[in-house]
């Protein structure tokens, strides 16, 4: 006879329950372990003894559950053989009896496994084949499965459970009685699922535990909203799973705790519900949300603790927050929105990327290295703040996230210099509501029609503003050839002077000339002076870190702030700062545009400045790297910047080309941050067939990191097609070089840009740069022997056609509720099934923008008038 060696405890229990004529028997969970060397802490024992009977021998110490008849003394529970009656909903016998035959008690227990009997002696007595069953590491019900789980139908997630947790297979029979009875499940309370389901997630086995609820259908019955996540296809080159397998890889890769495993199952579960698919490739935007709502409702339904369900919605809606580029302010806010412990959030987004198949953690490792640097240094208690929630509240804000989101964002700018001032605080606040909280700075910095609207006096005290940031002891200032340039750079360089920091003046450059700069001297700051490609009458002021970066939203938060409370002027003697003459850094930058071709014999380029800060600069270095310039729009006269000339009107360079005989045309906007070709043919080449040779050429000799683009949702089908013949992933992001950015460092990619002609390689500088993207090209050409009209010869453009309609801000938000428009753009998509449609709402302006992109320019400009005409009379 087999025997098990129990502890003492044990065997001390079953021997004085066992005396004068008595019978007592380990049972369940804690026989099946001995016999498979699993660690036990509990441990059930039957008896013929009744409870009166079982308290008299144990005396001091126990708990008494007479309704179930059980005696609880230190980890035992202890129970007279019972005999169960008929079961009521599948959950409870309607009546329990006790017996003094211990065959009576086996017959009522759920699994073979569970039925095995141990004597005081440690001889085991198995009734049900049980032994066999784990030596098969089978889960198999005692009797009919039908009966065993008609009586009580938690019994079918305990089989699964055990199976996880045992890796046992569940026999056939069972199995199948698991699937025809599987709605039974629920009559159960969602304690007693929400019990057998933790214990599932919790197990080492989870991702086959989980699998045997889909497979049984019972996953389908505690949690239906996964349905939608079996076998849908992402769409995404990040992820090689489908989304529910990608779902139980998060999940198998966290830690084994509940609010983790929980959020990692939930993360992306209304994915199939937000995705939208267009030529323009798949999105899933506000997933994050969706899901986090979803959860707390799924989890609010199998009655979680709301200190779970608050763990898991946080955990959910933040879990796209990593940016390969995060700094320590974003670190920060992460620590304030988790309360300091972000380790189950860096467990969520760790576990996330590994279950992509793509797997990229250094980005988790490096906030992890940063968290423990600051941990200490970050306030994070709002209740330092001069307001409160309740203050955000009576704004006109609704109870929710949005007022933790606030006081953090607060928090934020007043560790950035923001005033900890009551009215000031509300003043911002309120501003949120009308969608922006600033005043003065638009996307690209400040702009406005110079000494009207952008004054001098406001450029002296934006100035004086930027010098109150911590550590502002030098700034570069660069401008373009507008008339109005010098005056606003002497107002700023005398408020900088006033307040005692150091000016730089490096004169006519372009913007990513001053951002080139900035970041590889010891400026601590970058200013352009200039409106880019607007008329010359306007002009504008561009703020760049010492990363090289565009200035964030928050810091300019602070500066507006700080320009509204300028305080008197202080600094006298020696406080003040100096003017110091920059022109030989303009060496620094141009060494670096020289670097990147080995020269350009043999070039005879055609250029066009537009009047702006290139008109000297691009026709003498292009001449001294050895090529044959013929330049218009060359004057630097700011009169004329833009001025039917440069990037914006490239037929002009394109005809230059030609009649010059040149190999290739170059033409750039006022401050030189975008470029436009034209080929020796007068071809125009746009930012479109600029990236789609850079990349090919970038991928053969293995230099396109990730072998994708950013590019936005302007880009022409044809360019996407071409790019994927030659197995390029493209990502398109909104309209704007802030969002390809952004694109860029989510994908990790080096090569992006837009339409226009404002092309980033990430891995030269921090922005577009016009002239670096034409050395970047001639020296691709020359390597390669290509003439200048292989570029446009790479892939003709669709027709494209543009049209806004004009529509109420009402109409604009919610034109896809209005049937007739709806019906509209349904049976438009129907019929040009092969057309690139793409219908949005303007950010800005009072108006529906509808984009169609089709191999017959009359039939597209026909439909997008269509809609423009509809949705007008709508109106």
């Amino acid at each position: 006879m087999r025997r098990i060696n129990l502890n003492k405890n044990t065997k001390s229990i079953l021997d004085k329950l066992s005396k004068d004529g008595h019978s007592a028997f380990l049972v369940g969970g804690a026989v099946r372990d001995y016999i498979l060397n699993r660690k036990t802490n509990d441990f059930d024992i039957t008896t013929s003894r009744n409870v009166e009977e079982i308290i008299d021998v144990i005396k001091d110490g126990v708990v008494v559950n007479k309704n179930m008849g059980t005696v609880s003394y230190e980890n035992f529970e202890i129970t007279p053989y019972r005999i169960e009656g008929k079961y009521r909903d599948h959950r409870w016998p309607n009546e329990i009896s006790f017996s003094r035959n211990y065959l009576d008690d086996i017959s009522r227990r759920d699994f073979t496994i569970n039925a095995l009997l141990v004597n005081k002696d440690g001889e085991l007595t198995d009734l049900t084949c049980g032994l066999s069953d784990i030596d098969n590491k089978i889960i198999k019900t005692i009797g009919n499965a039908n009966d065993r789980f008609g009586e009580d139908a938690l019994r079918m997630l305990r089989a699964i459970r055990f199976a996880c947790e045992l890796n046992f297979t569940i026999e056939e029979s069972t199995f199948d009685a698991i699937v025809y009875n599987r709605e039974m499940i629920l009559e159960l309370s969602e304690e007693r699922i929400q019990d057998e389901f933790n214990k599932i997630l919790l197990s080492s086995n989870v991702e086959y535990g989980l699998n045997l609820m889909r497979q049984t259908g019972v996953l389908d019955i505690v949690i239906p909203e996964l349905v939608a996540t079996y076998d849908f296809d992402q769409r995404n080159h990040h992820h090689k799973y489908d989304l529910y397998n990608h779902l139980l890889k998060t999940v198998k890769n966290t830690p084994k705790k509940l609010n983790l495993r929980l959020a990692a199952l939930l993360h992306d579960i209304k994915k199939p519900d937000v995705q939208s698919i267009s030529k323009d490739g798949c999105h899933y935007y506000d997933h994050e949300i969706e899901s986090a709502k979803a959860a707390k409702i799924i989890l609010k339904r199998l009655k979680y603790s709301n200190k779970i369900i608050d763990d898991v919605y946080r955990l959910i809606i933040n879990h796209m927050r990593i940016d390969p580029n995060i700094g320590t302010k974003g670190v920060k806010r992460l620590l304030r929105d988790f309360n300091g412990d972000l380790d189950d959030f860096l467990a969520l987004v760790r576990a996330d990327s590994i279950a992509t198949g793509n797997s990229c953690n250094k980005v988790i490792d490096k906030i992890e290295e940063m968290v423990d640097n600051i941990r200490g240094s970050v306030v994070l208690d709002s209740s330092v703040l001069a307001i409160s929630g309740k203050d955000i509240l009576q704004l006109g804000f609704e109870e929710g996230p949005i007022i933790g989101s606030i006081l953090n964002e607060i928090m934020n700018l007043t560790e950035l210099g923001f005033p900890n001032d009551r009215g000031q605080l509300l003043k911002l606040i309120n501003n949120f509501l009308g969608g922006s909280m600033k005043k003065y700075f638009g996307t690209d910095g400040v702009r406005g029609i110079a000494n009207s609207e952008l004054t001098n006096e406001f450029a002296y005290n934006m100035s004086r503003a930027i010098s109150e940031l911590e550590g502002m002891k030098k700034v570069i200032i660069g401008y373009d050839t507008r008339l109005s340039s010098e005056m606003l750079f002497m107002s700023m360089a005398s408020g900088f002077i006033a307040s005692g920091v150091d000016v730089v003046n490096i004169g006519l450059i372009s913007t990513p000339g001053v951002a080139y700069l900035t970041k590889n001297t010891d400026a601590d700051i970058g200013i352009m002076i200039s409106a880019s490609h607007n008329p010359y009458m306007y002009n504008g002021i561009k703020l760049i870190g010492g990363d090289g970066y565009k200035l964030p939203d928050d810091l300019e938060i602070v500066i507006e702030n700080k320009i509204d409370n300028i305080g008197p002027e202080s600094k006298i003697g020696d406080e003040l700062g100096k003017l110091i003459d920059g022109s030989s850094l303009h060496t620094k930058y141009f060494d670096h545009i020289k670097s990147l071709t080995t020269g350009l014999e043999g070039f005879k380029i055609a250029v066009d400045p537009g009047n702006g800060v290139m008109s000297k600069i691009a026709p003498d270095i292009f001449k001294e790297l050895g090529a044959d310039v013929i330049a218009i729009n060359a004057d630097a006269d700011g009169r004329y910047v833009n001025d039917n000339s440069g990037s914006t009107c490239p037929e002009k360079v394109a005809e230059l080309t030609v009649k010059n005989s040149c190999d290739i045309g170059v033409s750039f906007d006022g401050d030189a941050d975008r470029v436009i070709f034209s080929d020796s043919n007068g071809n125009v080449i746009d930012g479109d067939h600029i990236i789609a040779y850079a990349a090919v050429s970038l991928k053969k000799i293995g230099a396109l990191k990730g072998d994708g683009v950013v590019t936005t949702s302007m880009s022409n089908g044809a360019f996407e097609e071409y790019l994927s013949k030659n197995d390029i992933k493209l990502f398109r992001a909104n309209v704007g070089d802030k969002y390809v950015m952004e694109g860029l460092k989510d994908n990790n990619y080096v090569l992006g840009g837009e339409k226009s002609g404002h092309i980033i390689f990430l891995d030269k500088s921090t922005m577009g740069d016009g002239l670096q993207t034409a050395v970047i090209i001639m020296e691709m050409l020359k390597k390669k022997n290509h003439p200048s009209t292989y570029i446009s010869e790479q892939f003709k453009d669709y027709p494209q056609v543009l049209v806004n309609a004009s529509a109420s801000n009402e109409l604009k938000k919610n034109y896809m509720d209005n049937e007739r428009i709806s019906n509209a753009i349904n049976e438009l998509l129907e019929r040009h099934g092969n057309y690139r449609i793409l219908i949005r709402p303007s950010g800005t302006e009072k108006l529906v923008r509808i984009m169609i992109e089709g191999d017959d320019l009359k039939d597209i400009e026909f439909e997008a008038n269509k809609i423009k005409d509809i949705i007008e009379e709508e109106n």
